[in-house]
This record gives C-alpha cells, sequence and structure tokens, in this order.
C-alpha cells in the first residue's frame, strides 16, 4: 500500500470512530492528529474534519497555516467550552484580539468578577467596554464592602470613565453598612468627595445608627458632626436615658464641646407638659446652667413641681441653714414653688 492510500485509510478510520461527544474518542483522535495532521493537511483531505479532531492548543499554535487552506476557525466556540485556560488567554489576549474575538468576550471569559481598581483599570486600557467593566464590578462593590477606602479608589476608576456621582450614591444606597458609612462620615478618603458621595447626605443615617454612641463621647465625634446635629433628633427622655453623668454636668460638657445651649432648651417643648420627675429635675439644671433659658414666671405657672420625687425636692429645694448641702444657683422663686408642691 503506498504511503497516499495509507493515510487515506488512516484518515478514514479516525474519521469513522470520531465521536465529538465522546472524551476518549477526542483524547484518542487529538493524539494522533498531533503528529499526523501535516500529513493529513498536506496530502489535502477534509481541512474542517482535520480542525475538528485537532485539540484546541494545535488548533491555536497552527492557526495562520490552518486558515491559509480556507477553513474558518470558531475561536468562540472553543472559548465557549472554556477549551482555554484563563492564564493562557490573558497570555495570548492581543492575539485573540487579532484573531477576531472581541475585548468585551475576553473580559467575560477570564473576570467572573473584578476584585479591585486595578484590576478595573487594566481592562478599561486594554479598551473593555466601560459598561462590561461596571458590570464586572458588582461584585467586587460587595466583597469591598468592609473595605471602604479600597471601594472608593474603585468607585473613582469608574467615576473617571463615566459614572455618574448620582450613579455611586445610588449604589451605595443598596450596599451601605456600617464600614462604609463611617468611612464616608469621618472622612477617611478624599476620594469620597472627588467622586460626589458628600458627608451631609449621610448624615441623617450616620446619625440613626450611630448618634446614640458618641452623646457621652462628644470629644470623639466626627469633624462632620457637631454636637447640635448629634442630639438635635433626639426627645428629651431619649437624650436623658443615653448620658452617664449628671444633665447639670451633661449641659456644661455640651457647651463645651461646641453645642449650643438653645438646642437643649428646644428638648423641652412646651414645658406644662413635662409628665415626671426627670424631665423636670432635667428643666431645674438647665435653670441653673442657664437662669435666662426660660421666663421664671413661666415655669411657676406651668411646671407641677408636685410630679417631683421627694429625694428631688430636697435636692433642688435646699435649705439655707443646712451648711452640708450645696446651694444650687437657682432662682428663690423656683425654690418656693418647689417648697409648696
Amino acid at each position: 500500500m503506498d504511503k497516499s492510500c495509507f493515510l487515506q485509510a488512516k484518515f478514514d478510520e479516525l474519521t469513522d470512530s470520531f465521536d465529538e461527544n465522546d472524551a476518549i474518542s477526542v483524547e484518542n483522535a487529538n493524539t494522533v492528529m498531533h503528529s499526523c495532521f501535516l500529513d493529513f493537511l498536506n496530502a489535502g483531505f477534509d481541512v474542517n474534519q482535520i480542525v475538528k479532531m485537532l485539540s484546541p492548543r494545535d488548533v491555536w499554535d497552527n492557526y495562520s497555516l490552518l486558515t491559509s487552506h480556507g477553513v474558518k476557525i470558531n475561536l468562540p466556540r472553543y472559548l465557549a467550552r472554556n477549551d482555554f485556560d484563563i492564564d493562557f488567554v490573558e497570555k495570548n489576549w492581543d492575539k485573540f484580539v487579532e484573531r477576531g474575538i472581541s475585548i468585551d468576550a475576553l473580559a467575560e471569559y477570564c473576570y467572573s468578577s473584578i476584585r479591585s481598581d486595578h484590576e478595573a483599570e487594566e481592562l478599561l486600557k486594554k479598551g473593555v467596554s466601560f459598561e462590561n467593566v461596571l458590570k464586572l464590578s458588582e461584585e467586587a462593590i460587595e466583597y469591598l464592602s468592609d473595605s471602604p477606602k479600597q471601594l472608593a479608589e474603585l468607585f473613582a476608576i469608574l467615576h473617571e470613565h463615566g459614572l455618574s456621582s448620582e450613579a455611586i450614591n445610588k449604589i451605595l444606597e443598596s450596599h451601605i453598612n456600617g464600614v462604609i458609612l463611617n468611612s464616608i462620615i469621618q472622612e477617611e478618603t478624599d476620594l469620597w468627595s472627588k467622586i460626589g458621595v458628600n458627608t451631609s447626605d449621610y448624615e441623617e443615617l450616620w446619625l440613626d445608627w450611630f448618634g446614640e454612641d458618641y452623646i457621652d463621647d462628644l470629644d470623639n465625634l466626627p469633624m462632620s458632626i457637631d454636637a447640635n446635629k448629634l442630639i438635635k433628633p433626639l426627645p428629651l427622655m431619649r437624650l436623658l436615658s443615653s448620658i452617664s453623668c449628671f444633665f447639670l454636668d451633661y449641659i456644661a460638657y455640651f457647651v463645651y464641646s461646641g453645642g449650643n445651649v438653645d438646642e437643649i432648651k428646644k428638648k423641652f417643648g412646651d414645658i406644662s407638659q413635662l409628665n415626671n420627675s426627670e424631665e423636670i429635675e432635667a428643666l431645674l439644671d438647665l435653670l441653673i446652667y442657664d437662669p435666662r433659658s426660660f421666663d421664671i414666671e413661666d415655669v411657676i405657672a406651668k411646671v407641677d413641681f408636685s410630679k417631683l420625687t421627694k429625694e428631688a425636692k430636697e435636692f433642688y429645694a435646699w435649705d439655707e441653714e443646712d451648711e452640708d448641702e450645696i446651694k444650687l444657683v437657682l432662682d428663690e422663686r423656683i425654690i418656693e414653688a418647689i417648697k409648696k408642691s
């Protein structure tokens, strides 16, 4: 049997036994074709059948030779079957693009998600569309939720390439957690303001989540939150229950920390509605600190001092003859009204 007949017989046998759905058949064909495909190609056998039985790597390595014989190689089909490992595709990125694979298709093949601003920037430099990079960044936004500085860096790259500040804030709304919120309010990085994430837009949420933790710790308030903003949302009883010192001492601490005593005054609202000893005691403390905070006659007319506990009455309506008591600077008319109650 001459060589051409031998090759024909061998090729026919290989073709007849080839089953692309059978892994063993495919592996056997790949092995034979690796050493014989040039002989088959030069003999003029069916190029499409040759390509079908070649391993993906042999097709890649002999791409130019095969296409010069008129065969159209469907590289997207190989990618769809995951025939190339990711490292190989990344290494030959430019060659894949040259051979007709879209940049976005390569990005989707190599990256199930983006985990950092560096990866996002690298893909954008490679020409991956902004829309695709944004899509691939969705998992990173969740992944970086406990690393807000890195999250801000990722947003900065996306912002630079077209992601609006409005869109960034909308994304943050659905991913916000305490770590991110503190980073924004404490201005951990100036990137937040550069990408349009402003502390003022998140102050109300921060106060709701963390405000009460700082009632007794005014010295450590974030720069963007002052003492007035901190206590503004709190009703009087909630404020009183959040402090660990006498209210008179707290008023002094509050004012020393930049607070305005008028913000304390607002907590009392309609003083005729003060309905327990603790609230009335707080009012008396405020009158000791700032006697001008309320009109004395108005206080006497509206406040029911009988609601004070016995201990509170003894404390505030001190007896001038009792030298052991600290004399509080409280208007004598108030003291008299307490005694009469």
